[in-house]
């Protein structure tokens, strides 16, 4: 049964999710589109496509793999589970985007409801809500909407979280282990896991139970792709060698942020750079300042799930990356609820702005 704060919530997402499409939708007749080959993009064979730009970059690879498979070896960077889901939406309805589109605004509703329960275990009511709101502002939240696996990935993140709130360690390694099956940091849920489930038995080794086996299952759609890769390329963790296709390799995290510092006062970037940067530098720093604010767990995981896009070699992608670390959106709102100015110039720049790079995406440039 939903509170009169998580209906309110509700019909807030809802009416964010609206807002923007039709905002998206009327200014992608003004913004140029850009023909990258993109499902929705224009080509010499048909025109821009509005809906099917809600699948700009990943959400092609996925769209290709859930119809065809992994159809060249880089593709292996995307984990399978999502793909798996929009083929099993094609095979139900005979279409896979506006049910996945449709599956993905679920997700992201149900997980910011989770999210709100679970902020308010710790925290009144007002600064929950505004939790929730802090997240949805974002400036990069509109992944949560198109054909990205955002939306779901932070609903199994939030389910595993709670569960082991709830003491529930074996349904709780059950949605870590999809989440590691989603993405390569879902794994990192395995933290969260050990440690909430020793706090369970107050770190006695006579208390441990058959919840115990949680802590084996939660990694297991990790190591099962693992496993996949291994039989098929010899190398388990070929879907990190996959990622050079996109110019990424393992990087000293501060030497790629103080190259980027570096090259500022020059102005040789794209402009998305200085939102990359800005978000590697700020989401650490509130993270590590605002460690008392979190319960441990949370810290380490909201921490450690921002470290690998982090150590890529590029800071592209990372406002994106960071939509999943729930912790610093915790901290991020108890900053602005005692900053009333600051908190309403987030909201207007960071909506205002969240429209902008939607409406850059959905017409075929990159943004995040």
């Amino acid at each position: 049964m939903l509170s009169k704060d998580e209906f309110r919530l509700l019909k807030i997402i809802t009416a964010w999710a609206a807002g923007l499409l039709v905002a998206t939708l009327f200014g992608s007749h003004i913004i140029e589109h850009v023909p990258n080959g993109g499902i929705g993009a224009p080509s010499a064979f048909h025109q821009f496509n509005y809906v099917r730009s809600l699948a700009q970059w990943d959400g092609g690879h996925y769209l290709t793999i859930a119809g065809q498979g992994y159809t060249y070896p880089s593709q292996h960077a995307f984990f399978p589970l999502y793909p798996a889901i929009l083929k099993f939406f094609n095979n139900v309805f005979g279409s896979v985007l506006v049910p996945g589109l449709i599956f993905n605004f679920l997700c992201f509703s149900v997980a910011a409801i989770i999210f709100y329960r679970l902020v308010r275990i710790y925290w009144d009511s007002t600064a929950a809500f505004e939790t929730i709101i802090a997240l949805i502002i974002f400036p990069t939240s509109f992944f949560f909407l198109v054909l990205y696996t955002e939306s779901l990935f932070i609903f199994l993140s939030i389910a595993t979280v709670y569960l082991c709130l709830k003491k529930q360690f074996l349904y709780a390694a059950a949605f870590a282990a999809l989440a590691s099956l989603t993405r390569s940091i879902g794994v990192f849920l395995t933290i969260i896991i050990i440690i909430e489930y020793l706090k369970y038995i107050r770190f006695s080794l006579k208390k441990i139970d058959i919840q115990a086996i949680s802590i084996l299952v939660a990694p297991f759609g990790f190591i099962a792709y693992n496993f996949y890769l291994f039989k098929t390329y010899g190398n388990a963790f070929y879907y990190l060698t996959a990622q050079s296709d996109w110019q990424r390799h393992l990087q000293d995290p501060f030497f790629t942020i103080s190259q980027y510092i570096k090259d500022l006062p020059l102005l040789i970037r794209p402009s998305n750079d200085y939102l990359d940067l800005a978000v590697s530098v700020i989401v650490p720093l509130a993270l590590i300042f605002g460690y008392k604010k979190l319960p441990f767990s949370w810290w380490i995981y909201s921490l450690a799930i921002i470290v690998p896009p982090l150590s890529s070699a590029t800071l592209s992608g990372m406002p994106r990356y960071v939509l999943p670390s729930f912790g610093f959106f915790m901290i991020w709102a108890w900053f602005l609820k005692s900053n009333e100015m600051l908190k309403y110039l987030y909201y207007s720049i960071g909506f205002m702005l969240q429209v902008i790079l939607a409406l850059i995406f959905i017409n075929g440039h990159w943004a995040a």
